[in-house]
């Protein structure tokens, strides 16, 4: 996926007790040892619809050919536990829009 320049992204909730998102985070800045491009563990914002206006979505790094994101409030279940919040995020990367 890498060497064929596909974006890819990867998203963890921020509470999930059975994989935190530490260990990958961990994993991308050391094992994998891509560079940060872009930004490096910046909110990303999103506007939840019902006019309560910009919600906190979580925190993303850019890596090269990667976006890492996490999801705030979430655990393991993205889309069940933060369902405005994974739509946005999924209606961003296939439209490919920064978080």
């Amino acid at each position: 996926v890498y060497k064929r320049q596909v974006s890819t992204q990867s998203t963890w909730g921020d509470i999930d007790g059975c994989v935190p998102y530490t260990y990958t985070e961990g994993f991308l800045r050391t094992a994998v040892k891509q560079p940060v491009v872009g930004r490096d563990w910046e909110l990303w914002t999103f506007d939840a619809g019902d006019g309560s206006g910009q919600q906190t979505g979580g925190f993303v790094t850019e890596f090269d050919g990667l976006t890492f994101a996490t999801v705030h409030g979430s655990g393991h279940m993205v889309p069940q536990d933060r369902p405005e919040a994974a739509f946005n995020m999924f209606q961003r990367f296939i439209r490919a829009k920064p978080l």
